[in-house]
């Protein structure tokens, strides 16, 4: 066959292969504009198209190789399987692996000798060697080959000591203390008594009154509130290539719902704390019924004592189901707190320690998080009565897949959401008959 022949059956294979794409692009359209929904016969069509495209660009990519060929027949120097087109005497090459796929399905190495001969594979991308195809975890903008952080190749199980290990995520101290809120509709609305204020009536506006033999009673009246709450969309999505799924030595699937579980847990707890309401779960740092206790005169900065922690205590509201929250950095602060007494001074903490049990401060537990601020500022320590902060779930959490959504990137789509919501009830906040304001939700001020 002459090379104006080879061309001219390139550019028919080429324009099936176009045809193709443009045709399997305008049926995932429709399907998206139907949500979702395919029908049996679109399917049907999409995976006869895919089998043409497959076959095109395969076709394509043989006569680029044998028009290569043509044209150069002088230069075209056969690879050795495991060995980079173009090496040169004295370069550092894997020995020649007759059948790559069967040695990564057979050996724990992955056809390699050592850990040595993998990482120096694995420095060297540009060698294109062919036992790490195998190993790539991607090809995509998402996944890139190459890009470490994404997991550029998988470590060879025998060279793994572990499997893929990870940090995970804390726990969130505040499940089961929030109060839970059926939703049968995406936007709920409840009424509430407007009872936080005591000094004249304990019930929201509602009174008692002596009367006089012969005079009317006198009537009172009780106020009432709205909360709207609604749920908002929360979603995790990602790609992994079929060749990832197909041929890595760990349980890639399992580990995506395992990091999106973790994520997941993360993210609520940050959003109790901090969020801002609008798209996501209101926070107790923005609520407007959080009392800030003030430092205390001369304190210096970044410090915690003990005074902070007594008036902290005595603006709780609901001290029985409370709980403190801290960021780790607060430690060595809460570590030192001393309830002075004359020239001397008695640790407040260090009898919890030396018992075993750290984790109550003036009998309340005391729970470390990453999403409290540092010490010294404003949210770096929250007493918290988590009843008074409600969630609830409008869709439970569920997950799905896909290989239409980026079928020509040969990957996977993997996507997990709920939706839910969040947010501290309360408005205002609590003012007894007598003594200081009470709240929920109470943070140490500043110490700058």
């Amino acid at each position: 066959m002459t090379l104006k022949e080879l061309r001219e059956k390139r550019k028919n294979a080429e324009t099936k292969r176009v045809a193709a794409k443009t045709a399997i692009d305008a049926l995932l359209a429709e399907s998206d504009r139907n949500e979702g929904v395919m029908s049996a016969e679109q399917s049907s069509q999409i995976e006869t198209l895919e089998a043409n495209y497959e076959s095109a660009t395969n076709t394509v990519a043989a006569l680029d190789r044998q028009i290569a060929r043509e044209q150069h027949p002088s230069t075209a120097t056969p690879v050795v399987p495991g060995r980079r087109a173009g090496a040169e005497d004295g370069d550092i090459d894997p020995p020649a692996i007759t059948d790559v796929k069967a040695a990564f399905t057979d050996d724990p190495k992955k056809g390699f000798k050592s850990h040595k001969e993998f990482f120096l594979a694995v420095m060297k991308p540009d060698a294109r060697d062919e036992r790490l195809r195998y190993l790539a975890a991607a090809g995509s903008d998402e996944q890139s080959t190459f890009s470490d952080s994404y997991g550029g190749f998988l470590l060879p199980e025998a060279f793994a000591p572990g499997g893929i290990m990870g940090t995970g995520s804390e726990s969130d101290p505040l499940v089961g203390r929030t109060l839970s809120i059926p939703m049968q509709t995406p936007s709920i609305k409840m009424k509430y008594r407007t009872d936080k204020d005591h000094t004249d009536s304990v019930s929201g506006g509602l009174k008692f009154y002596r009367r006089v033999e012969a005079v009317v009673a006198t009537s009172s009246r009780m106020q009432w509130g709205q909360f709207q709450f609604t749920a908002h969309d929360l979603t995790g999505l990602t790609y992994e290539t079929e060749e990832l799924i197909q041929d890595s030595p760990q349980s890639v699937i399992a580990l995506i719902d395992a990091g999106f579980r973790t994520e997941l847990g993360s993210t609520l707890l940050g959003e109790k704390l901090n969020g801002t309401g609008v798209g996501e779960y209101a926070g107790i740092n923005n609520s407007p019924a959080k009392i800030d206790v003030a430092k205390e005169t001369g304190q210096a900065a970044a410090t915690i004592v003990y005074d902070n922690i007594k008036k902290m205590l005595s603006r709780i509201w609901g001290m029985g189901s409370a709980v403190w929250l801290a960021n780790q950095t607060c430690l060595p602060q809460l570590m030192s707190l001393v309830q002075v007494v004359g020239v001397g001074g008695m640790p407040v903490w260090q009898p919890n320690a030396r018992e075993g049990a750290p984790g109550l401060l003036m009998g309340l537990p005391l729970f470390f998080t990453e999403h409290c601020k540092a010490v010294g500022t404003v949210g770096d320590l929250l007493l918290v009565n988590a009843s008074q902060y409600m969630e609830g779930t409008y869709q439970p959490l569920q997950s799905a897949e896909s290989i239409h959504v980026r079928f020509l990137n040969n990957e996977r789509t993997f996507k997990v959401w709920t939706r839910n919501a969040g947010s501290p009830w309360w408005n205002s906040v609590y003012t007894p008959k007598n003594g200081d304001t009470l709240s929920p939700f109470v943070r140490l001020a500043t110490r700058a």
